[in-house]
């Protein structure tokens, strides 16, 4: 009987053990059940999703072409599909406010003018309701360098042309653009005065055409939209702006070249080229968490990477300069930082327009 009731007690203590233990797994399941904000994002959170990637800009120009080509190597990485939707207006204000009012899922994402949107925080454009300093930066696409075009039809040559020149009338897309704000900063560092900046193009391609005419004596535009005005001797270009010569035109001296390290106004140089570094970007909205950040970036440096996508873009004529968006976010951090020291050249230019 004793022996009986020694086997009853140990049964007993050894279903009560189980019990506990039992009670103890559940109990930490649970637990991680709550911490599951902490854990991290799943391996393929956008398999089977859609992804709206927004272009602030009307279908066919330089940042929809890009957009179109990255498109199907996103669908590839991320395992979702990529719907391309233009936001068009206010010189992509309208589109970046879409964008970063959007959720932080990673279900929405734009491809932006960093240095457009630099410009227009910076002087404090109406309509702006982003800060670009909070948007989840995913990589850079490109960053072509800008160049100053005149015309074949003008005797400018060089910097000093230019300075010596009288009533030089230069195009740009509008007040507050890219190519209005570089030009005015340019045009302070080297000491060219005599100038009026001439608005009211739909687009560059209108103001190049003028140039090529000769209507106009020049103006500020990309190395890839240069290409042809030149190649078919309708334009020259007198300076790049960017750290070093681009591949396709060799023989034109840099902006930075052409300042000397002690001029008081080299700063000014430095800065816009720093500026212009930060091209065409690809972006989320704020507040994205820091492991959803992760695999998204990791998805699109994948795409940018891709040997079809890179052999598409050179068929295109689009240069592909990729830069991870960690680094992309510290660039904006510095350009904006670069901007800020602009800014009463930026308003003595809105002001000179109006």
């Amino acid at each position: 009987m004793k022996s009986s009731l020694q086997k009853v007690g140990r049964t007993r203590v050894f279903v009560a053990l189980a019990l506990i233990s039992t009670l103890l797994l559940t109990a930490a399941a649970g637990c991680g059940n709550q911490a599951a904000g902490t854990q991290p994002a799943p391996a393929d959170p956008f398999k089977g999703k859609t992804i709206t990637l927004i272009v602030p800009y009307s279908p066919g120009g330089g940042f929809d072409t890009y957009a179109r080509l990255i498109q199907p190597y996103l669908q590839k990485y991320t395992g979702a599909t990529v719907v391309v939707q233009n936001v068009p207006g206010g010189g992509s204000i309208i589109g970046s406010n879409q964008l970063y009012a959007s959720k932080a899922d990673g279900l929405t994402i734009g491809i932006m003018g960093g240095v457009s949107l630099m410009f227009s925080q910076t002087a404090g454009t109406p309509g702006i309701k982003f800060d670009i300093a909070k948007y989840t930066w995913l990589g850079r696409l490109s960053a072509d360098p800008s160049v100053l075009l005149v015309s074949a039809k003008k005797p400018y040559k060089t910097v000093d042309d230019l300075k010596q020149a009288k009533g030089l009338k230069l195009g740009v897309t509008g007040v507050g653009e890219d190519d209005f704000y570089t030009w005015a900063v340019l045009a302070k560092a080297f000491g060219i005065s005599d100038y009026k900046m001439v608005t009211g193009w739909e687009g560059s391609s209108q103001w190049l055409s003028a140039v090529a005419a000769g209507q106009l004596d020049g103006g500020e535009i990309s190395a890839g939209s240069a290409q042809n005005p030149v190649a078919n001797r309708l334009s020259r270009v007198v300076f790049q702006v960017a750290p070093k010569r681009d591949s396709r035109f060799p023989d034109v001296p840099t902006a930075l070249e052409l300042i000397p390290p002690n001029d008081p106004n080299r700063g000014l140089v430095e800065a816009i080229t720093n500026i212009l570094a930060a091209d065409r970007v690809l972006a989320a909205p704020p507040g994205m968490p820091a492991d959803l950040a992760k695999l998204l970036r990791e998805a699109v440096q994948k795409a940018a990477s891709d040997s079809e996508f890179m052999d598409k873009a050179a068929k295109a004529k689009r240069p592909v300069a990729f830069l991870g968006g960690e680094e992309l976010q510290k660039t904006i951090a510095g350009g904006m930082a670069k901007a800020q020291e602009l800014k009463p050249i930026f308003d003595a230019a809105a002001e000179k327009a109006k």
